[in-house]
C-alpha cells in the first residue's frame, strides 16, 4: 500500500500535470513559465522544484506516461491473436478517455514533433507485428501514414458528435492496410519509380 508521502507526491504531480495541460490549451509549451503552472495549480514554486526543474521536464513526464500507456495496450496483442482493428479501437478508446490531454499532445502547442511521435507510436504498434522485418520502403510508408494519423485522430477527438471508436478504427485500418500493402508491392527498382508513382494514384 502506498505511503502517505507517496500518495502526496502522486497528488502533487497530478495537480501540476493538469495545470500544464490546461495552460497548453491556450499557449505553446515554450511560452509557459513555472510561475504560471504553480499559480494555476495553487502550488508553491518550491514544491514544483522538488519534482521538476523546467516546464519541459513536466511535459516530458506527461508524454512518457501516455507513451507507456499506449505501449501497454499494444503489448496485450500477440500473434496468433493479433487483431489490428481491436488494437486501434482500444488505442482510440484511450485517447477518448484522455481527450483533453491527447488533443493537447497532438496540437501545435505541444513539444516540437510531439504529434508526429505520438502518431508514430500508434502506427507502429498496429503495423509492427512480432514477426515483421521492416524494409526501408516499409519505414517510409509508415512515416507517411503516421503524419496523417495525427491529424486524423486530432480531428476525430475535436468532434463533439464523433463516431464510435470501433467504427473509426475499422475505417482507419481499411485505409492503412489497403494503401500500405499496395505501396509495399511496388518494385524498389529505381528504373520503375515513374510507373510506381502512376500505380499509386490510380
Amino acid at each position: 500500500m502506498p505511503s502517505p508521502e507517496n500518495r502526496r507526491t502522486t497528488m502533487t504531480k497530478k495537480l501540476l500535470q493538469n495545470s500544464l495541460i490546461e495552460i497548453l490549451e491556450k499557449k505553446p509549451i515554450h511560452e509557459i513559465t513555472i510561475k504560471e503552472i504553480c499559480d494555476n495549480a495553487d502550488i508553491n514554486r518550491s514544491t514544483f522544484y522538488r519534482h521538476y526543474n523546467t516546464p519541459h521536464k513536466l511535459f516530458d513526464e506527461i508524454y512518457d506516461n501516455v507513451y507507456h500507456d499506449i505501449l501497454d495496450i499494444a503489448n496485450q496483442f500477440k500473434l496468433p491473436n493479433f487483431n489490428s482493428v481491436e488494437v486501434m479501437t482500444q488505442i482510440l478508446n484511450y485517447c477518448e478517455e484522455n481527450r483533453r490531454l491527447c488533443l493537447v499532445l497532438l496540437s501545435e502547442n505541444g513539444e516540437l514533433n510531439i504529434g508526429k511521435n505520438f502518431s508514430d507510436l500508434v502506427t507502429q504498434a498496429v503495423m509492427n507485428t512480432p514477426d515483421s522485418a521492416p524494409s526501408e520502403l516499409h519505414m517510409y510508408v509508415v512515416q507517411f501514414m503516421a503524419a496523417g494519423m495525427a491529424n486524423f485522430i486530432w480531428n476525430w477527438l475535436k468532434n463533439e458528435n464523433r463516431l464510435p471508436a470501433r467504427t473509426v478504427a475499422r475505417g482507419m485500418m481499411m485505409l492503412i492496410n489497403h494503401g500500405f500493402n499496395r505501396a509495399l508491392s511496388l518494385s524498389p527498382n529505381p528504373d520503375s519509380r515513374a510507373s510506381a508513382a502512376n500505380n499509386i494514384i490510380r
